[in-house]
């Protein structure tokens, strides 16, 4: 068989509908979250962080292990190994600070998403460069011009006010991204579907473990929001229904941000992904709380982040073998270009 004649390797696009419905699930989420928090529903008043916690939990605990079923991946559980426990530990501290990482009173959605993402997009590339995986150009340029639009908008804006709670919360996320990313890279990021499947429920059943163990723990040391919260859950309120929605949009979310770090793909391409499409997604947020309930507009580096966010989206698109595409076009038209492609 001539190499013309050898099998086209099909590129698997599905990245970007996981990216896409990411969006989908994390607008209503950090807006609802926010909103919640800040005591800007109409008829609900203002809960702690904490409070709000163990209501938004179980609405995760209930919804993950449907979305398991739903997929028909339940026949991929087995008992977890080491590595899947301690992902599933990692994964169960990002669960819980990204919701405290919303609720902090003074905050905006946006300035707490550039806070997080910027970890996120540091730890990425280290996280290849240990696993000797190759980045390739336009993974890193997007890197380069996502995290950009991250520290601009860290410098730019004029609320840097940060409690030592929510510096103690940002280090326990990026903590959890720590531990998670390295054990899901070497294991879980490989060709064999029946691998990835087993580690994604495997992650699943160790962090819902993990994730009813956190508010118990927290009650039974004496932390009074966290004992509220749970009194809260067994209330039927509607302040209660609204936290549970809240943890059903985070399962969501979570299911398709899973699937997109999952991708066979490095953790700079997958990352930035995830990043562009969670700071587009705090963006219409901001726009939301802005347009229904009166909250503070997005600002001018704000929309200048979105702008350079869409810009390495467009790297990461297809896109970037447009320079690829129009060398073999010029290469076709040339009188020796035919004679190549019989040699």
């Amino acid at each position: 068989m001539s190499s013309s004649d050898a099998p086209v390797k099909r590129v698997d696009r599905t990245i970007w509908l996981w990216g896409f419905l990411y969006f989908v699930a994390y607008t209503p989420y950090a807006g609802l979250v926010k909103a919640m928090s800040a005591g800007k529903l109409p008829g609900l008043a203002g809960i702690d962080g904490l409070e709000l916690l163990p209501p938004v939990l179980a609405g995760t605990l209930v919804t993950l292990p449907v979305y398991v079923l739903l997929m028909g991946w339940w026949r991929y559980a087995r008992v977890p190994s080491w590595p899947v426990v301690l992902s599933g530990f990692g994964t169960a501290l990002i669960i819980a600070t990204t919701t405290l990482a919303y609720a902090f009173h003074g905050i905006s959605v946006l300035f707490a998403l550039l806070l997080l993402r910027g970890g996120m997009l540091i730890i990425a590339p280290i996280t290849d460069l240990i696993g000797r995986r190759r980045v390739r150009w336009f993974s890193s340029v997007a890197l380069v011009i996502s995290l950009s639009a991250v520290l601009l908008g860290i410098v730019a804006t004029d609320n840097h006010r940060l409690s030592l709670a929510a510096i103690v919360n940002l280090v326990i996320y990026l903590i959890g991204y720590q531990i998670r990313l390295p054990q899901m890279t070497k294991y879980a990021k490989v060709e064999e579907p029946q691998t990835t499947r087993t580690y994604f429920v495997g992650e699943i059943m160790v962090t819902l473990l993990f994730l009813a163990l956190i508010p118990l723990t927290g009650a039974a040391l004496g932390v009074e929001s966290l004992r509220r919260g749970l009194t809260l859950v067994v209330s039927g309120s509607t302040t209660a229904n609204v936290g549970f929605l809240i943890g059903i949009l985070y399962a969501t979310l979570y299911v398709f941000t899973t699937l997109i770090y999952l991708d066979r793909r490095e953790n700079t391409f997958c990352m930035a992904m995830n990043c562009c499409s969670s700071l587009l997604a705090g963006m219409a947020a901001s726009y939301a709380l802005t347009r229904v309930l009166g909250m503070a507009t997005p600002r001018w580096f704000e929309l200048t982040g979105v702008g350079m966010i869409m810009i390495a989206l467009m790297f990461l698109s297809p896109l970037h073998h447009i320079p690829e595409w129009m060398y073999a076009a010029a290469v076709q038209r040339l009188p020796f270009g035919n004679i190549r492609k019989g040699s």
